[in-house]
C-alpha cells in the first residue's frame, strides 16, 4: 500500500532517497524557485529529469542551475505528470517541483497537494518514464533564451491572467505573445474540401469508428504525415477549403494521442481530434476566424507551401501567421 504525502512530506522524502540512491528518474512538468535546492543533489548521483519547458510554468534559471549540478534534463513540452522513481521509492502525485517546497510559484504555491509514494520501484512508474524519456529532447542553450522569454511573459501577466483568463481572444495572443502559442503546440490547419463520394464514405466510416472507440465529439484526419509527428499533441483550428473561394468554417479541436492513440482501417491511417471551447482559457469568436482567414491568404500569396508541397493541404504553428494580422486598431 503506498503512503500518502502532501507537497512538503513528498520533499523531504525526496530528498531522504536522494542522499543515499545513485540513481533517480523524475518526470514533473513545472520547476520553479528553489527546486534545487530542495531535492539536496548529492554528487556522483545520476539524476535524469524531464520537464515541461516552454509553457510558461517552468523557469528557465532553476533548469539551468540543475543542469550545472550534474542532472540530465530533457524537455517534453506537453508533459503535465509528476512522477519518479528514485533508488527503491517510487511516487505519483500532483506537486511540481518549485517554490515552497513542492508547489508553483506566486499564490499557487499554497494549493493542498496530494502524492502516492511506494517503498518499492513501481515497474509500471518507471516504464511511463521512460517513455517520456524517449519522447523528449535535450535542452540547449537556445532552449533555455526562448523560455526565459515566454517565462518572464508569463509572470508579468500572471495575476491578470489569473482573473481575467477566459477573456483573452486568439487574435491578441497571436499579436502579443505567439510564443505562448507555440508552447501549447496551437496549429492551423487547412484541407482541400473533399467531394469525392468513395472518399467521403471513407471518411464518415472512420469518424463513427472513432466516435465508437472515443466520444461523440470526434472526426478524423486521414494520412497526414504531420499529425502523426508535429500535431501528436496540438490545439488545432481547422479550415476547410472549397474549390472556388477562401477557406470556411475553423472548427477548435484537440489532438491527444496519449489518450486517444491513431487507428489504422483498411490500410490507412486515421488521426482523431475532439472538438473544445477554448485553448487552455483562450477564446476564438468568428471575429478571430475572419481575420485568421485573411492572414492565411496573404500567407499563401506569400508563397508559403503546403503539406509535403501540396497546394491545398496545411498544418503548421499557428505563430507563422503574427506577421501577416492587420494592425490591433484598423
Amino acid at each position: 500500500m503506498p503512503k500518502f504525502l502532501d507537497g512538503s512530506k513528498l520533499r523531504q522524502r525526496l530528498r531522504t532517497e536522494l542522499r543515499h540512491s545513485k540513481s533517480a528518474d523524475i518526470a514533473v512538468a513545472f520547476w520553479g524557485e528553489g527546486a534545487a535546492d530542495a531535492l539536496g543533489i548529492q554528487d556522483g548521483t545520476k539524476l535524469r529529469i524531464v520537464c515541461n519547458l516552454m509553457s510558461g510554468g517552468t523557469n528557465p534559471k532553476e533548469i539551468s542551475k540543475l543542469q550545472k549540478r550534474g542532472a540530465e534534463v530533457h524537455q517534453l513540452n506537453d508533459l503535465h505528470a509528476k512522477i519518479g522513481v528514485i533508488g527503491d521509492m517510487s511516487f505519483v502525485g500532483s506537486s511540481n517541483m518549485s517554490a515552497n517546497g513542492l508547489g508553483a510559484e506566486g499564490s499557487a504555491a499554497h494549493w493542498q497537494e496530494a502524492n502516492a509514494v511506494y517503498s518499492k520501484a513501481r515497474p509500471e512508474i518507471a516504464k511511463m518514464f521512460n517513455a517520456y524519456w524517449e519522447a523528449s529532447k535535450p535542452i540547449t542553450k537556445e532552449d533555455l533564451s526562448a523560455a526565459t522569454a515566454i517565462w518572464v511573459n508569463r509572470q508579468r501577466g500572471n495575476a491578470m491572467v489569473a482573473a481575467r483568463k477566459g477573456d483573452r481572444g486568439l487574435i491578441d495572443v497571436l499579436r502579443a505573445a505567439p510564443a505562448e502559442l507555440d508552447a501549447l503546440n496551437v496549429r492551423m490547419v487547412v484541407f482541400d474540401t473533399m467531394t469525392d463520394p468513395d472518399e467521403l464514405e471513407v471518411l464518415d466510416t472512420a469518424d463513427r469508428q472513432a466516435q465508437e472507440m472515443y466520444g461523440p465529439t470526434f472526426l478524423v484526419y486521414w494520412d497526414w504525415e504531420s499529425m502523426a509527428k508535429e500535431a501528436r499533441s496540438a490545439y488545432l483550428l481547422s479550415f476547410d477549403w472549397p474549390a472556388r473561394r477562401g477557406i470556411a468554417r475553423g472548427t477548435l479541436l484537440r489532438r491527444n494521442t496519449e489518450e486517444f492513440p491513431d487507428f489504422e482501417q483498411n490500410g490507412s491511417v486515421f488521426h482523431p481530434a475532439y472538438a473544445v471551447d477554448s485553448i487552455e482559457g483562450i477564446t476564438v469568436d468568428a471575429g478571430d476566424k475572419a481575420i485568421l482567414r485573411k492572414a492565411f491568404s496573404a500567407y499563401v500569396k506569400d508563397g508559403a507551401t503546403g503539406e509535403e508541397g501540396e497546394d491545398r493541404a496545411y498544418n503548421f504553428p499557428m505563430s507563422e501567421l503574427a506577421p501577416y494580422l492587420p494592425p490591433a486598431n484598423s
